[in-house]
């Protein structure tokens, strides 16, 4: 029986050690986890690869909403243009 891929999810926030306290938390509990400490590089990962179907790579984006670099509302435009259906739990 073909063995089912991991829930992937990108967790983005500028605090290092609060990012991977949930990273490690997360991959605890069986999850496929990645992090960017930016919007801009969570933007670039969430891009879709040309094996995805032009959907993000990811299943569920954590992001938290009080990153300088990028506003949310600015990342949520541009995210939900790329894939309309992928979740976003905001934080912050």
């Amino acid at each position: 029986m073909p063995q089912k891929d991991k829930f992937k999810i990108l967790v983005v926030d500028e605090d290092q050690k609060l990012c991977e306290g949930l990273v490690k938390k997360l991959e605890s509990e069986d999850y496929d986890v990645e992090q960017a400490v930016n919007g801009k590089t969570a933007l670039e990962k969430a891009m879709p690869s040309l094996s995805s179907n032009g959907f993000s790579p990811y299943d569920l984006i954590i992001y938290d909403s009080q990153l300088v670099d990028l506003h949310f509302s600015t990342f949520l435009k541009r995210i939900k243009g790329i894939d309309e259906y992928l979740p976003i739990i905001v934080t912050g």
